[in-house]
């Protein structure tokens, strides 16, 4: 929705058809030739002064000139002069609760949609306003009820299919979700943005629905078109393996690979990928692949198990630890399994290399998660253990403007600080200078109390956004 609207021709063409003569006043014909032409600094800075002497639509354009310029605040006290002033129509009501939708006070702004719907029920637009804001408070019922009703009043609309269908999607009504996506794609080009977010979220409702087929179909079509979507190899991927057709994924575990070694990939995916989702006690557990046998790990590992909703915490996690010892003596990649919980590491005397079916795997998982193996060793504060190995083996490395770690964006710097010092709380960021370099740095602290302060050079990309 924050497109600040649809467009300035349809803008113009809904409120030049609105306003009663009596809310004219003798500046509003030449604010509205000023909006015409786009001069919106010059309608704020019009009879700044004298606004007590403005008419409810002059002052509903200086609300417009402040509301397509992204000044939400200023635009949101013209709209409410306009309406204090009235008379007000429902396009005045209209504007003032997009204001406050992107001002995030949705209840108010549900309020407003209202209000714009009594005073001009024939307006689609004004529905399908309420229906994002009903969406943004979770009222996901009332909203389809919202979005239906704007359909039923227009001819076909792709922002309204897209609407239902993510509504639908929350909602669990997948079939439905599956329809309303489709009919959103089909207005859409195909090579736009709309057409390629449309598509992923479609390829996720099959996922979800357990249409493994279709998503295969659907995500492989996906990076056809869009073959920078990375996020789409990993559902890809995911797909296949819910299917069990593990050699299929090769060329898209391939094409992250190479993406990974040339540091293209999206932030979120740099370290690692998910490769698989399943069901485990009600519970949805996500499996993660390294893309190499980092050096930088105190624990080399190679799979990485969460519960969902706990991938970017360290309280509970379990791996695939290389075997060292294994390696040093004999050269081969051996994994063993180990459970990260309540701030302890539990070892297992279950194993995996190269050639271990990724069923095998998936089964000493759930042995672990349902706790029919018991572990072979455990070693307490955990946390605390991790971080005097990493000062081992880092030293000063991040502890100031000369060791600083050198990133490309700001989610490696939590990234970073979450792989070498599990378990701190993190408490506040800031931006430095040094010379002509620029840092950020990030205050942590522990348990205990003791502060960690993290040193990160921003050079490359600061001021880049």
């Amino acid at each position: 929705m924050k497109n600040r609207l649809q467009s300035m021709l349809l803008l113009l063409c809904l409120i030049g058809n609105s306003f009663l003569f009596g809310q004219e006043g003798k500046f509003t014909p030449k604010l509205r030739l000023m909006y015409q032409n786009e001069a919106y600094a010059e309608i704020k800075a019009f009879k700044k002064k004298k606004e007590d002497d403005m008419s409810s639509g002059s002052l509903f354009y200086k609300g417009l000139a402040y509301f397509m310029t992204n000044n939400d605040r200023e635009a949101l006290t013209y709209f409410s002069k306009a309406i204090d002033k009235g008379p007000a129509d429902g396009f005045m009501y209209y504007y003032k609760a997009s204001t406050l939708y992107y001002l995030e006070k949705y209840q108010e702004s549900v309020d407003n949609y209202t209000m714009a719907i009594d005073k001009s029920p024939g307006e689609a637009d004004f529905y399908v306003g309420k229906g994002y804001a009903l969406f943004q408070l979770n009222r996901l019922e009332e909203a389809k009820i919202i979005f239906e009703k704007a359909m039923s009043m227009t001819s076909e609309s792709r922002a309204i299919f897209a609407a239902l269908a993510g509504v639908c999607f929350d909602l669990k009504q997948y079939e439905e979700a599956i329809i309303y996506y489709k009919k959103a794609m089909a207005l859409n080009d195909k090579r736009s943005d709309a057409y390629q977010g449309l598509s992923f979220n479609l390829g996720l409702v099959y996922q979800q629905s357990k249409h493994f087929d279709e998503a295969v179909s659907l995500f492989e079509e996906h990076t056809f078109i869009f073959p920078n979507d990375y996020h789409a190899y990993a559902k890809l991927i995911q797909a296949h393996y819910a299917l069990g057709n593990y050699d299929k994924t090769e060329p898209a575990k391939a094409i992250l690979l190479k993406t990974y070694a040339a540091h293209k990939l999206p932030s979120h995916m740099q370290y690692m990928y998910c490769f698989d989702q399943f069901n485990w006690q009600n519970e949805n557990v996500l499996a993660y692949s390294s893309y190499e046998n980092s050096d930088r790990e105190i624990l080399v590992w190679k799979y990485k198990f969460f519960l969902e909703g706990e991938e970017s915490a360290s309280s509970f996690k379990i791996m695939t630890v290389l075997d060292s010892a294994t390696f040093k003596e004999e050269g081969k990649e051996v994994f063993y399994f180990v459970k990260i919980e309540d701030d302890t590491l539990y070892a297992y005397d279950l194993y995996m290399d190269e050639n271990t079916p990724y069923p095998a795997v998936k089964k000493a998982v759930i042995e672990i998660l349902g706790e029919t193996v018991q572990p072979i060793s455990k070693q307490g504060n955990y946390a605390a253990w991790m971080r005097d190995q990493v000062a081992l083996k880092l030293g000063d490395t991040g502890t100031s403007f000369e060791s600083a770690v050198v990133v490309n964006n700001i989610a490696q710097e939590y990234q970073w600080v979450r792989d070498n010092y599990p378990g701190l709380e993190f408490k506040q960021q800031s931006l430095l200078s040094n010379g002509e370099r620029y840092y950020d740095v990030l205050n942590y602290q522990d348990s205990e109390g003791e502060e960690y302060n993290f040193y990160f050079d921003i050079t490359s990309f600061f001021g880049k956004f």
